[in-house]
C-alpha cells in the first residue's frame, strides 16, 4: 500500500515550505515574517511520519496556538509543550500562531495541506479539487 501523501505543505502569504517524509520543520516569527513578540522565534514544529501518513504539530513556543481541522469549525487551543497529530482527514488545517488577549481572537493563520504527488490525478484522487488545481498551476 502506497502512503496517501508524498509530503506536506505549510504556507502563509508568500511563505511556502514542504515537510517531506520523516522530516521536521521549525516555524516562528522570523521564518514567517511576523513582528508580534507573542509569536516565538521557534513557535511551531511540524514533523512528518516516515510514510507521510500523519503530520505532528508541536507547540514549542511560549504562548498557546490554535488548530482548526478540516471538518471542524472549532479552533482547538494547543498549549506550550503540547502536540497533536493530523491525518489526511484533518487536512487542510489551519494553525493560528497567536491569540489576542483582549478579545481572544486567533491571529496569524498558517495553512497546512497535503502536497499532491506530481500528477493532477493524485490531487483529484485525494478528493481535493484545490490540490488538483494547485498541481495544474505548478505544472503550467
Amino acid at each position: 500500500a502506497r502512503p496517501s501523501m508524498a509530503r506536506f505543505i505549510a504556507h502563509r502569504g508568500e511563505y511556502r515550505a514542504e515537510v517531506a517524509a520523516a522530516a521536521q520543520l521549525l516555524l516562528g516569527r522570523a521564518t514567517l515574517g511576523i513582528s508580534d513578540k507573542r509569536v516565538s522565534r521557534g513557535q511551531l514544529r511540524l514533523s512528518a511520519s516516515p510514510n507521510c501518513s500523519q503530520l505532528t504539530a508541536a507547540n514549542v513556543g511560549v504562548n498557546s496556538i490554535g488548530i482548526r481541522r478540516a471538518a471542524s469549525a472549532d479552533i482547538a487551543p494547543l498549549r506550550k509543550g503540547a502536540s497533536t497529530s493530523l491525518t489526511a482527514a484533518d487536512l487542510p488545517a489551519t494553525v493560528y500562531l497567536s491569540q489576542r488577549a483582549e478579545d481572544k481572537e486567533w491571529l496569524y493563520p498558517l495553512q497546512l495541506d497535503a502536497a499532491p504527488e506530481q500528477s493532477i490525478a493524485a490531487g483529484a484522487a485525494a478528493g481535493s479539487e484545490e490540490a488538483a488545481a494547485e498541481a495544474a498551476e505548478a505544472a503550467a
